[in-house]
């Protein structure tokens, strides 16, 4: 599964720098905006696989923030990230460059 595979590659990036004592990732949501996106109910359902996997691997749910790209509107999102208990990073960049 997508979502498994990903949650996967998450966690184990974090493992490798866990000696680094990092405890907070950046995630780029699923897109459900254009070509190839994913249904608004799908990207949640993908959030909160690895937002489940996020948190039973010991991390604070609100330390995986959920950054706002082109192609993913974060207002769609916001029940989800909310249920979650996700954070936000909100990129000046991307609000600029769109």
């Amino acid at each position: 599964d997508d979502a498994d595979a990903a949650a996967r590659i998450v966690l184990g990036l974090m493992d490798k720098v866990r000696f680094l004592g990092v405890r907070q990732a950046v995630l780029h949501p699923p897109v459900t905006m254009g070509k190839n996106a994913f249904s608004v109910e799908a990207a949640q359902q993908l959030l909160t696989v690895i937002t489940r996997a996020w948190c039973g691997h010991g991390f604070d749910c609100n330390d995986l923030l959920i950054e706002n790209i082109e192609g993913a509107n974060l207002i769609d999102l916001a029940p989800a990230i909310e249920d979650l208990g996700l954070g936000v990073c909100i990129d000046i960049g991307h609000i600029i460059a769109y």
